[in-house]
């Protein structure tokens, strides 16, 4: 079953965006697609995606709205752009435990 990771990050979140995903990439359920929605300048941001290998990768969707939003209305511009049944939230500086993705999968 599919699973869409939507991660709402901002510039300053940046620096974090490597372990969130290295912890996608350990996930022992494989279907999944990463939506990143960037809030504000893109720059920083893109710079960390592309630097740890997220950006090159045909799972991970990164999108910006090109404004500053907030934390609240880029999870939801994010989630606007799902089409998975299930979805997860991951902050830009969380980590997934290893079987997270299994357990939202099997629900």
């Amino acid at each position: 079953m599919q699973v869409d990771v939507v991660t709402a990050v901002h510039a300053p979140y940046s620096a974090f965006l490597p372990l969130a995903w290295q912890s996608l990439l350990d996930q022992s359920h494989t279907a999944w697609r990463w939506l990143v929605q960037i809030d504000g300048p893109p720059a920083d941001v893109l710079d960390a995606l592309t630097g740890c290998g997220a950006a090159a990768d045909p799972r991970v969707a990164i999108a910006s709205h090109g404004t500053t939003e907030g934390p609240a209305v880029t999870r939801n511009v994010a989630l606007g752009r799902t089409t998975a049944p299930f979805v997860q939230n991951v902050d830009a500086d969380d980590e997934l435990e290893l079987e997270a993705l299994s357990v939202s999968a099997r629900r």
